[in-house]
C-alpha cells in the first residue's frame, strides 16, 4: 500500500512540474563563466608562484652542492700533490 501511495505522489509531482523549466538569462551564464575564470586564474597564479619558488630553491641547492664538491675536490687534490713524492726517483750518486 505504501509503494502505491508513494508512486502516486511521485507521479503527481512529475505531472505538476512538467514544463516548469525556465531558461536562465544569458547574463547568468556570463557571470558564472567570469567567476569560474577568476577562480581558475587565482589557482593558476598560486601554482606559478609555487613553481617559481621551487625553481629558485633548486638552483640554490645545486649551486651550493656544486660549490661544496668543487671545494672538496680542490682541497683534496692540493693535499695529495703536496704530500707525495715521485715513485721512480733515481738515487743520487756522489
Amino acid at each position: 500500500m505504501k509503494d502505491l501511495t508513494r508512486q502516486k505522489f511521485e507521479e503527481d509531482w512529475r505531472s505538476s512540474l512538467h514544463g516548469a523549466e525556465v531558461e536562465p538569462p544569458a547574463s547568468v551564464w556570463s557571470n558564472l563563466e567570469k567567476d569560474l575564470m577568476q577562480v581558475e586564474g587565482d589557482s593558476m597564479r598560486k601554482k606559478v608562484i609555487f613553481y617559481k619558488w621551487l625553481a629558485a630553491a633548486s638552483v640554490i641547492i645545486v649551486v651550493f652542492l656544486g660549490g661544496a664538491f668543487y671545494y672538496k675536490a680542490t682541497t683534496d687534490n692540493t693535499q695529495i700533490t703536496s704530500s707525495t713524492k715521485p715513485i721512480n726517483e733515481a738515487p743520487q750518486q756522489n
